[in-house]
Order: C-alpha cells, then sequence, then structure tokens
C-alpha cells in the first residue's frame, strides 16, 4: 500500500472524528475492516457501516481536499497533530502500514 493512501485514508477518518460524525471506536474499528480490506476506501467502509452517510462524506472529502492543500500537498503534516490517544487506539491494530505511518509522526 503507498504510502500516501495510508495518510489519505487515516486524515479522512480523523476529519470525520474531528467534525463528531464517527467516535473514535468507529474510526478505529473502520481502520481494522480496512487492514483487510485495503483495496476499499475508509470512507466506503463508513458509510457501508452505516457509520457515515454518504452526503457527511462527500463533506469530509471536501475538507480533506482543503486541509490537503493549506498543508502544501503533505498529508503527513496534517496528520502531525493527531492526539496520543488516537494514535495509541490505531497502534493497537496492528496494521504495518498504520505502524509505519504513526512512527514517522513522532
Amino acid at each position: 500500500m503507498a504510502r500516501s493512501e495510508t495518510d489519505q485514508n487515516l486524515m479522512f477518518g480523523l476529519i470525520a472524528m474531528q467534525s463528531d460524525l464517527i467516535d473514535m471506536s468507529q474510526f478505529v474499528d473502520a481502520c481494522t475492516l480496512w487492514g483487510s480490506r485495503k483495496e476499499t476506501s475508509l470512507s466506503t467502509i463508513l458509510v457501508e457501516q452505516g457509520w457515515l452517510l454518504p452526503e457527511d462524506r462527500e463533506h469530509v472529502e471536501y475538507l480533506l481536499k482543503r486541509r490537503v492543500q493549506k498543508a502544501g500537498g503533505d498529508v503527513a503534516k496534517s496528520l502531525s497533530g493527531m492526539s496520543d490517544n488516537v494514535k495509541v487506539a490505531l497502534e493497537g491494530i496492528g496494521d504495518g502500514d498504520i505502524r509505519s505511518l504513526l512512527s514517522g509522526l513522532r
């Protein structure tokens, strides 16, 4: 999995959570499912699970696009503000791509 795809998927989930559209357990559960279905985007999994409405997905995709533009195209830079409790929860998933990304944020 390309690093940028992992970055974008995690950033999508983080924005959805920061927007109070999903909670942290839904974010972590969606990331766990995504770990075994990398060909499917995290946003698709959130909608499939009924945790995110399709119209909210469009809103979060717009916010993601704007945040990446604001960060000069560097999604990892945007992810660096992730709270420690979210990082710890994501590390617990055991996904290599996610762990690699998190270790680069320290």
